[in-house]
């Protein structure tokens, strides 16, 4: 059992490795990443049926989710980690705050990672990436009514980030 926890554990370090995402602002992984990722997910989330009260398959699959920022299933498996464990941690109780606040974070957005990185390629294929080309939020509005998503809510969301024009949102939100 052991050998086969180490190698998920490795695959999904590589797959964190490869993702380019920081630990404190998840963003969607690196494409090179998500094979490695969802791996490592789908192995971890097949051990954890044959072996449901397993801790340490229960973090793992925990950090697999939140790196494919599936934070919903992330917090899952991290509480039921600390159930069948009988104790809460210092580790823990941090761990499940963050994807706690993680989580809040991508719902107040108003986007989804998918919709997230979708605008993004549309901003950066309009240009946005060029601060004089994106210098109001015109790409931002025309994508959001395209993709049917609230405009409003969104933009307030967006500039409580900081993000105030197309550039803005493609450098800070969608790149982080």
């Amino acid at each position: 059992m052991t050998d086969v926890l180490s190698r998920l554990r490795e695959t999904l370090l590589e797959g964190i490795k490869l993702s380019m995402q920081s630990s404190c602002a998840r963003r969607s992984p690196a494409p090179g990443a998500i094979p490695y990722l969802e791996s490592a997910r789908r192995s971890l989330r097949e051990f954890s049926e044959h072996d449901p009260n397993n801790v340490e398959a229960l973090r793992l699959l925990s950090q697999a989710e939140e790196c494919l920022l599936n934070y919903r299933e992330a917090i899952s498996c991290i509480e039921r980690a600390m159930k069948l464990e009988g104790s809460k941690n210092k580790r823990d109780l941090k761990r499940l705050a963050l994807l706690q606040e993680a989580a809040k974070e991508w719902w107040d957005l108003c986007l989804s990672p998918e919709d997230l990185r979708r605008l993004g390629e549309f901003l950066q294929a309009s240009g946005a990436d060029d601060p004089t080309r994106g210098r109001s939020l015109e790409f931002t509005k025309q994508w959001l009514r395209i993709a049917a998503l609230p405009v409003d809510p969104t933009l307030e969301a967006f500039s409580r980030r900081g993000a105030f024009t197309d550039f803005q949102v493609l450098n800070n939100l969608v790149r982080g």
